[in-house]
């Protein structure tokens, strides 16, 4: 099989890329690189089948013009391989450049010997510390660092997601730090405080769902009105609360309050950082409450205000049910995150011991990787560097 490179791809810089399960590493060169011309996809039917180079050409945001047809390959025959990189014919002008971090092992194998005979520049990315190495032609030069951050939208379209809808910030932060700081003894492991306004949060869930247009007068509901001035709360109206005023004081203070201290903390730029992201995938529909990207790496907090509620007389948790929508991030719809769950509900006592009815959530978590904030990491004073174990 000969393939030649159609005219208007003879400008004199290519990026090859192997498509393979891992759609990041490819989308970092290709934006680092932003001198090439053209690009150049060594892809398999199992990938074009599931979409994997549209992905990553829509998050790339490659225009038509400068992407070649693809080259599939069986990728687990060398012969193969070989053969149908060797039908590819570049011109003697071009200067080429190769990613080989995706795809199999046969496949980059076969196409290092391969492009390493045409005096291409040959790259790996290492998935740590955005690092990437030139593994061809050799250098004494140390690794190299990408100038290059993916934002959210860039990271979420790498799998195969579509960003539907995304929330705000509703408040000011000192207003929520007023918030959080008002309510967070409440929550205090051991605590005989209760607060006096949780009647209350349980009728504002309920209107949680109206429309957008709608507004709801403060005096429908009992106790409201004292729930306002313990919070020095002021309304947009100064009868009746919005749909985000209601989201915001039944719960939706403390994402707010996640937001912004990991906002602040890492001085991320907006599309860096996200709340309230609604997203879909095959036309399956999922959320985060608070997603952000740093040094390249996709970080997800779900955020609950507390954790536990009463059946049948004894108290339960639903923390389980938050570490198995994390799992699923990577079961089922194949992405990748670091995963956390942030709750002001004391499931430890003073001495650190976690609650018994936990425990079994607590192991489960560790085995999947997610790390659970729960009260006595929020107040802690540490930073999210080092709850997150940042480095």
């Amino acid at each position: 099989m000969l393939i030649l490179l159609d005219s208007k791809f003879m400008a004199s810089k290519i990026l090859v890329s192997l498509v393979g399960e891992q759609t990041i590493p490819n989308i970092q060169l290709i934006k680092e690189f932003d001198f090439v011309d053209s690009f150049f996809f060594i892809s398999t039917e199992g990938m074009e089948k599931k979409g994997t180079r549209e992905w990553i050409i829509k998050s790339a945001q490659l225009s038509d013009d400068k992407v070649q047809l693809p080259i599939l390959v069986n990728e687990h025959d060398f012969n193969d391989i070989a053969e149908k990189l060797s039908g590819i014919k570049f011109a003697d002008s071009d200067d080429i450049f190769v990613n080989i971090s995706d795809g199999t092992k046969i496949m980059s194998i076969v196409a290092f010997d391969f492009f390493k005979e045409l005096g291409a520049k040959i790259f790996y990315v290492t998935g740590k510390n955005s690092e990437y190495i030139k593994i061809f032609p050799k250098s004494n030069q140390k690794n190299l660092i990408f100038n290059y951050r993916l934002s959210v939208k860039e990271y979420l379209e790498a799998y195969g997601f579509s960003i539907t809808k995304t929330g705000s910030v509703s408040q000011s932060f000192s207003v929520i730090e007023s918030i959080f700081n008002y309510f967070a003894p409440f929550f205090e492991p051991e605590t005989s405080l209760v607060s006096p306004h949780n009647f209350v949060f349980s009728e504002l869930q309920k209107y949680r769902g109206i429309s957008s247009s709608k507004l709801i007068s403060i005096d429908k509901i009992a106790g409201l009105k004292n729930l306002l001035a313990d919070l020095n709360f002021t309304p947009k109206y100064i009868d009746s609360l919005t749909k985000d005023e209601i989201i915001l004081l039944s719960g939706g203070w403390f994402e707010e309050y996640i937001h912004y201290k990991i906002q602040k903390e890492f001085n991320l730029p907006k599309n860096h950082i996200g709340i309230g992201v609604f997203v879909e995938k095959q036309g399956v529909p999922n959320e985060f409450d608070v997603v952000f990207t740093l040094n390249n790496k996709f970080y997800t907090i779900e955020c609950k205000t507390s954790v536990y509620y009463m059946e049948n007389a004894k108290k339960r948790t639903t923390i389980g049910d938050f570490v198995y929508k994390c799992d699923s991030l990577q079961s089922e719809f194949g992405l990748y995150p670091i995963t956390a769950i942030a709750t002001l509900s004391a499931l430890k006592n003073k001495e650190g011991k976690v609650n018994p009815i936990a425990e079994t959530h607590y192991k489960r978590a560790e085995l999947y990787n997610v790390t659970i904030l729960a009260y006595s990491e929020i107040v802690s004073g540490k930073n999210f560097t080092e709850l997150l174990n940042i480095s």
